[in-house]
Protein backbone atom coordinates (compact mmCIF):
# COMPACT_ATOMS: atom_id res chain seq x y z
CA UNK A 1 0.00 0.00 0.00
CA UNK A 2 2.89 2.72 1.06
CA UNK A 3 4.92 1.65 -2.20
CA UNK A 4 1.77 2.66 -4.56
CA UNK A 5 0.88 5.79 -2.51
CA UNK A 6 4.34 6.87 -2.91
CA UNK A 7 3.87 6.79 -6.82
CA UNK A 8 1.73 9.15 -6.36
CA UNK A 9 2.59 11.07 -3.31
CA UNK A 10 6.65 11.14 -3.83
CA UNK A 11 6.33 13.32 -0.78
CA UNK A 12 4.91 11.43 1.41
CA UNK A 13 6.07 11.15 4.95
CA UNK A 14 5.81 7.96 6.77
CA UNK A 15 5.84 8.88 10.27
CA UNK A 16 5.71 6.02 12.89
CA UNK A 17 3.09 5.74 16.09
CA UNK A 18 5.17 6.60 18.56
CA UNK A 19 2.83 5.72 21.48
CA UNK A 20 3.33 1.90 20.26
CA UNK A 21 6.88 2.51 20.06
CA UNK A 22 6.99 3.55 23.65
CA UNK A 23 4.25 0.54 24.78
CA UNK A 24 6.69 -1.70 22.81
CA UNK A 25 9.34 -0.49 25.45
CA UNK A 26 7.11 -1.72 28.33
CA UNK A 27 6.95 -5.39 27.04
CA UNK A 28 10.83 -5.76 27.25
CA UNK A 29 10.77 -5.41 30.84
CA UNK A 30 12.53 -8.58 32.58
CA UNK A 31 9.75 -9.42 35.12
CA UNK A 32 10.51 -13.14 35.76
CA UNK A 33 8.78 -13.61 38.97
CA UNK A 34 6.20 -10.75 38.56
CA UNK A 35 4.57 -11.25 35.30
CA UNK A 36 3.06 -14.98 36.89
CA UNK A 37 2.22 -13.12 39.85
CA UNK A 38 0.38 -10.20 38.06
CA UNK A 39 -1.41 -12.49 35.39
CA UNK A 40 -2.63 -14.46 38.15
CA UNK A 41 -3.77 -11.19 40.17
CA UNK A 42 -5.44 -9.74 36.91
CA UNK A 43 -7.08 -13.08 36.16
CA UNK A 44 -9.08 -12.88 39.97
CA UNK A 45 -9.91 -9.21 39.47
CA UNK A 46 -11.40 -9.41 35.80
CA UNK A 47 -13.79 -12.87 36.69
CA UNK A 48 -14.48 -11.95 40.29
CA UNK A 49 -17.04 -9.05 41.21
CA UNK A 50 -16.71 -10.72 44.92
CA UNK A 51 -12.62 -9.93 44.82
CA UNK A 52 -13.13 -5.87 43.99
CA UNK A 53 -15.63 -6.05 46.77
CA UNK A 54 -13.43 -7.25 49.32
CA UNK A 55 -10.26 -5.61 48.10
CA UNK A 56 -12.38 -2.50 48.17
CA UNK A 57 -13.28 -2.99 51.65
CA UNK A 58 -10.16 -3.76 53.13
CA UNK A 59 -8.12 -0.81 51.46
CA UNK A 60 -10.88 1.46 50.15
CA UNK A 61 -9.17 1.46 46.76
CA UNK A 62 -10.93 0.45 43.78
CA UNK A 63 -8.60 -2.16 41.19
CA UNK A 64 -8.24 -0.78 37.83
CA UNK A 65 -9.67 -3.02 35.23
CA UNK A 66 -6.89 -4.67 33.10
CA UNK A 67 -7.66 -4.00 29.37
CA UNK A 68 -5.17 -6.10 27.08
CA UNK A 69 -6.12 -3.38 23.78
CA UNK A 70 -5.16 -0.45 26.72
CA UNK A 71 -1.61 0.90 26.86
CA UNK A 72 0.41 0.27 30.39
CA UNK A 73 -3.02 -1.25 31.22
CA UNK A 74 -1.30 -3.83 33.18
CA UNK A 75 1.41 -1.23 34.71
CA UNK A 76 -1.72 0.88 35.79
CA UNK A 77 -3.11 -2.22 37.88
CA UNK A 78 0.57 -3.20 39.19
CA UNK A 79 0.67 0.50 40.64
CA UNK A 80 -2.58 -0.55 43.26
CA UNK A 81 -0.49 -3.81 44.22
CA UNK A 82 2.64 -1.49 45.11
CA UNK A 83 0.83 1.01 46.56
CA UNK A 84 -1.48 -1.08 48.38
CA UNK A 85 0.85 -3.90 49.07
CA UNK A 86 -0.06 -3.92 53.17
CA UNK A 87 -2.68 -5.13 52.42
CA UNK A 88 -2.40 -7.42 49.92
CA UNK A 89 -2.19 -10.31 52.18
CA UNK A 90 -5.09 -9.49 54.22
CA UNK A 91 -7.15 -9.95 51.02
CA UNK A 92 -5.36 -12.99 50.20
CA UNK A 93 -6.40 -14.80 53.45
CA UNK A 94 -10.30 -12.84 53.49
CA UNK A 95 -12.57 -15.66 54.47
CA UNK A 96 -14.48 -14.67 51.76
CA UNK A 97 -15.71 -17.34 49.32
CA UNK A 98 -13.84 -16.23 45.81
CA UNK A 99 -11.23 -17.56 43.54
CA UNK A 100 -9.16 -19.93 45.42
CA UNK A 101 -6.97 -21.79 43.82
CA UNK A 102 -5.95 -18.26 42.16
CA UNK A 103 -5.52 -17.15 45.33
CA UNK A 104 -3.58 -19.74 47.07
CA UNK A 105 -1.08 -19.48 43.97
CA UNK A 106 -0.47 -16.19 44.65
CA UNK A 107 0.22 -17.05 48.08
CA UNK A 108 2.55 -19.34 47.12
CA UNK A 109 4.45 -17.25 44.76
CA UNK A 110 4.84 -14.81 47.37
CA UNK A 111 6.07 -17.20 49.63
CA UNK A 112 8.51 -18.48 47.32
CA UNK A 113 9.91 -15.17 45.48
CA UNK A 114 9.01 -12.59 47.70
CA UNK A 115 12.07 -10.73 47.48
CA UNK A 116 11.94 -10.96 43.80
CA UNK A 117 8.73 -9.63 43.08
CA UNK A 118 8.98 -6.61 45.43
CA UNK A 119 12.25 -5.49 43.29
CA UNK A 120 10.63 -6.20 40.31
CA UNK A 121 7.83 -3.45 41.27
CA UNK A 122 9.75 -1.16 42.04
CA UNK A 123 11.81 -1.44 39.26
CA UNK A 124 8.46 -1.10 37.06
CA UNK A 125 7.40 1.58 38.91
CA UNK A 126 9.75 3.43 38.02
CA UNK A 127 8.55 3.36 34.18
CA UNK A 128 5.35 4.15 35.78
CA UNK A 129 5.79 6.71 38.09
CA UNK A 130 8.10 9.12 35.72
CA UNK A 131 8.20 9.42 32.52
CA UNK A 132 7.17 6.48 29.94
CA UNK A 133 3.73 6.21 31.03
CA UNK A 134 3.19 10.28 30.52
CA UNK A 135 4.24 10.57 27.45
CA UNK A 136 2.61 7.77 25.72
CA UNK A 137 -0.63 9.07 26.79
CA UNK A 138 0.46 12.81 26.14
CA UNK A 139 1.58 11.94 22.33
CA UNK A 140 -1.55 9.92 22.03
CA UNK A 141 -3.61 12.56 22.34
CA UNK A 142 -5.33 15.48 20.76
CA UNK A 143 -3.91 18.76 19.34
CA UNK A 144 -0.75 19.96 17.75
CA UNK A 145 0.90 17.11 19.38
CA UNK A 146 3.87 17.67 16.87
CA UNK A 147 5.26 20.29 18.14
CA UNK A 148 5.85 18.64 21.10
CA UNK A 149 6.62 15.65 20.12
CA UNK A 150 10.65 15.45 20.41
CA UNK A 151 10.81 17.30 23.33
CA UNK A 152 8.89 14.29 24.92
CA UNK A 153 11.38 11.38 23.62
CA UNK A 154 14.26 13.45 24.52
CA UNK A 155 12.98 14.19 28.17
CA UNK A 156 13.00 10.57 27.73
CA UNK A 157 16.48 9.76 26.40
CA UNK A 158 17.08 12.39 29.85
CA UNK A 159 15.67 10.12 32.13
CA UNK A 160 17.34 7.20 30.63
CA UNK A 161 20.51 8.84 30.83
CA UNK A 162 20.66 10.27 34.47
CA UNK A 163 19.67 6.57 36.42
CA UNK A 164 17.93 8.61 39.13
CA UNK A 165 16.29 5.67 40.32
CA UNK A 166 14.13 6.31 43.55
CA UNK A 167 11.71 3.88 43.88
CA UNK A 168 13.85 1.18 43.71
CA UNK A 169 16.74 3.09 46.25
CA UNK A 170 13.94 3.05 48.75
CA UNK A 171 12.40 0.05 48.13
CA UNK A 172 16.22 -2.34 48.27
CA UNK A 173 17.11 -0.32 51.50
CA UNK A 174 13.73 -0.69 53.66
CA UNK A 175 14.76 -4.70 52.55
CA UNK A 176 17.91 -4.65 54.08
CA UNK A 177 18.45 -1.86 56.15
CA UNK A 178 21.62 -2.43 57.39
CA UNK A 179 23.01 -4.52 54.90
CA UNK A 180 24.70 -2.08 52.10
CA UNK A 181 25.95 -5.50 49.75
CA UNK A 182 22.50 -6.99 49.65
CA UNK A 183 21.32 -3.18 48.40
CA UNK A 184 23.43 -2.90 45.68
CA UNK A 185 23.44 -6.72 44.66
CA UNK A 186 19.23 -6.40 44.66
CA UNK A 187 19.36 -2.14 43.03
CA UNK A 188 21.76 -4.07 40.29
CA UNK A 189 19.39 -7.11 39.87
CA UNK A 190 16.32 -4.08 39.22
CA UNK A 191 18.37 -2.48 36.94
CA UNK A 192 20.05 -4.58 35.10
CA UNK A 193 17.77 -7.43 34.86
CA UNK A 194 14.50 -5.79 34.68
CA UNK A 195 14.70 -1.61 33.20
CA UNK A 196 17.90 -1.97 31.11
CA UNK A 197 16.62 -4.00 28.31
CA UNK A 198 13.60 -2.08 27.83
CA UNK A 199 15.86 1.32 27.86
CA UNK A 200 18.54 -0.49 25.43
CA UNK A 201 15.68 -1.28 22.95
CA UNK A 202 14.18 2.20 23.18
CA UNK A 203 17.61 3.98 22.41
CA UNK A 204 18.85 1.38 20.20
CA UNK A 205 15.30 1.78 17.91
CA UNK A 206 15.33 5.34 18.31
CA UNK A 207 18.97 5.38 16.65
CA UNK A 208 18.63 2.51 14.12
CA UNK A 209 15.01 1.85 13.01
CA UNK A 210 14.02 3.03 9.66
CA UNK A 211 10.74 4.69 10.45
CA UNK A 212 11.17 5.86 14.38
CA UNK A 213 14.71 7.65 13.81
CA UNK A 214 13.47 9.17 10.61
CA UNK A 215 10.47 10.61 12.94
CA UNK A 216 12.30 11.78 15.38
CA UNK A 217 14.29 13.62 13.18
CA UNK A 218 11.39 15.00 11.67
CA UNK A 219 9.97 15.82 15.09
CA UNK A 220 13.41 17.70 15.88
CA UNK A 221 13.01 19.81 12.70
CA UNK A 222 9.53 20.39 13.72
CA UNK A 223 10.97 22.52 17.07
CA UNK A 224 12.06 25.17 14.65
CA UNK A 225 8.10 25.72 14.60
CA UNK A 226 8.03 25.57 18.04
CA UNK A 227 8.13 29.80 19.05
CA UNK A 228 9.84 28.95 23.07
CA UNK A 229 12.35 26.69 21.31
CA UNK A 230 13.45 28.87 18.81
CA UNK A 231 13.35 31.94 21.73
CA UNK A 232 15.83 30.06 23.35
CA UNK A 233 18.06 28.14 20.44
CA UNK A 234 18.35 31.05 18.52
CA UNK A 235 18.62 28.76 15.72
CA UNK A 236 21.34 30.35 12.11
CA UNK A 237 20.97 29.96 8.64
CA UNK A 238 22.15 26.69 8.37
CA UNK A 239 19.72 24.60 11.17
CA UNK A 240 16.47 26.01 9.28
CA UNK A 241 18.09 22.66 6.48
CA UNK A 242 16.90 20.74 9.26
CA UNK A 243 13.61 20.84 7.95
CA UNK A 244 13.98 18.83 4.74
CA UNK A 245 13.63 15.75 6.90
CA UNK A 246 10.00 16.85 6.26
CA UNK A 247 9.65 15.97 2.59
CA UNK A 248 7.18 17.63 1.80
CA UNK A 249 8.85 20.67 2.94
CA UNK A 250 12.18 20.03 1.77
CA UNK A 251 12.65 21.26 -1.82
CA UNK A 252 15.00 24.90 -2.01
CA UNK A 253 12.00 27.04 -2.68
CA UNK A 254 10.67 25.88 0.66
CA UNK A 255 13.79 26.27 2.34
CA UNK A 256 15.11 29.74 0.48
CA UNK A 257 12.23 31.65 1.99
CA UNK A 258 12.61 30.64 5.53
CA UNK A 259 16.16 31.41 5.71
CA UNK A 260 14.71 34.95 4.65
CA UNK A 261 12.38 35.24 7.26
CA UNK A 262 14.36 33.52 9.63
CA UNK A 263 15.66 36.96 11.42
CA UNK A 264 12.09 38.65 11.66
CA UNK A 265 10.72 35.30 13.47
CA UNK A 266 13.60 35.30 16.25
CA UNK A 267 12.99 39.09 16.38
CA UNK A 268 9.09 38.17 17.35
CA UNK A 269 9.54 35.10 19.29
CA UNK A 270 11.27 37.19 22.15
CA UNK A 271 8.23 38.61 22.91
CA UNK A 272 6.66 35.47 24.51
CA UNK A 273 6.61 34.79 27.78
CA UNK A 274 8.89 32.25 30.06
CA UNK A 275 5.85 30.28 30.70
CA UNK A 276 4.67 29.95 27.32
CA UNK A 277 2.80 26.74 26.88
CA UNK A 278 3.87 24.88 23.90
CA UNK A 279 0.84 22.23 23.14
CA UNK A 280 -1.95 25.04 24.12
CA UNK A 281 0.06 28.08 23.03
CA UNK A 282 1.78 27.46 20.12
CA UNK A 283 -0.76 27.22 17.21
CA UNK A 284 -2.37 30.28 18.28
CA UNK A 285 0.58 32.23 18.31
CA UNK A 286 1.19 31.74 14.66
CA UNK A 287 -2.62 32.74 13.96
CA UNK A 288 -1.43 35.77 15.58
CA UNK A 289 1.49 36.44 13.53
CA UNK A 290 0.91 34.77 10.60
CA UNK A 291 0.85 38.27 8.11
CA UNK A 292 4.38 38.63 9.87
CA UNK A 293 6.44 36.01 8.48
CA UNK A 294 4.11 34.57 5.74
CA UNK A 295 6.45 31.51 4.52
CA UNK A 296 7.21 30.27 7.70
CA UNK A 297 2.88 30.24 8.64
CA UNK A 298 2.34 28.33 5.45
CA UNK A 299 4.84 25.80 6.30
CA UNK A 300 3.61 25.10 9.70
CA UNK A 301 0.03 24.84 8.34
CA UNK A 302 1.22 21.97 6.46
CA UNK A 303 3.32 20.54 9.26
CA UNK A 304 0.80 20.46 12.17
CA UNK A 305 -1.13 17.96 10.00
CA UNK A 306 1.72 15.22 10.70
CA UNK A 307 0.51 13.47 14.00
CA UNK A 308 3.21 11.51 16.52
CA UNK A 309 0.97 8.76 16.72
CA UNK A 310 -2.02 6.49 14.78
CA UNK A 311 -4.58 7.55 17.65
CA UNK A 312 -6.41 10.05 15.13
CA UNK A 313 -6.53 7.28 13.14
CA UNK A 314 -7.92 4.70 14.90
CA UNK A 315 -10.51 7.02 16.78
CA UNK A 316 -12.26 7.67 13.48
CA UNK A 317 -12.39 3.77 12.99
CA UNK A 318 -13.53 3.46 16.16
CA UNK A 319 -16.32 5.96 15.70
CA UNK A 320 -17.20 4.56 12.37
CA UNK A 321 -17.75 1.01 14.35
CA UNK A 322 -19.96 2.84 16.82
CA UNK A 323 -22.22 5.19 14.42
CA UNK A 324 -22.96 2.88 11.70
CA UNK A 325 -24.64 -0.80 11.95
CA UNK A 326 -24.55 -3.59 9.72
CA UNK A 327 -27.42 -2.32 7.87
CA UNK A 328 -25.85 1.00 7.35
CA UNK A 329 -22.70 -0.53 5.14
CA UNK A 330 -23.43 1.09 1.75
CA UNK A 331 -23.94 4.75 3.52
CA UNK A 332 -23.19 7.05 0.61
CA UNK A 333 -19.47 8.86 1.61
CA UNK A 334 -21.20 12.06 1.67
CA UNK A 335 -23.38 10.73 4.69
CA UNK A 336 -19.96 9.07 6.31
CA UNK A 337 -18.58 12.04 5.76
CA UNK A 338 -21.05 14.40 7.64
CA UNK A 339 -22.06 12.09 10.41
CA UNK A 340 -18.37 11.49 11.25
CA UNK A 341 -17.57 15.44 11.51
CA UNK A 342 -20.18 15.84 13.42
CA UNK A 343 -19.54 13.43 16.08
CA UNK A 344 -15.38 14.58 16.28
CA UNK A 345 -16.54 18.21 16.71
CA UNK A 346 -19.09 16.73 19.59
CA UNK A 347 -22.31 18.58 17.63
Amino acid sequence: MLSELSVHYPDMLDVGCISHFLDRVRVKCKTAALTPFMSTWNAIFTTSMKARRVLNQISSTGVPRYNSTQWWSLWECLKVVFEERHHVNAFLESNEDFAEVSRRRLSDSIQQSSLQIRVEQAALMEMEMEKFVKATYTLEGDGALVFIAFQQLEELRQFIHVQNFATLTRVVQKLFPLNVVEQQRWYLYGLRECLMPAFQYFLETSANDAIISRSIRVFQAVQLFNPRVVKTSRPVDGDVDWIRAVLFLSDNNTIQPLKDELPAYLVMVGNIPDDFDALAGTWQWWRNNAAEIPFWASAVKKIALVQPSSAAAEKVFSLLVTVFGDQQHDALEDYIEAALMLRVNNR
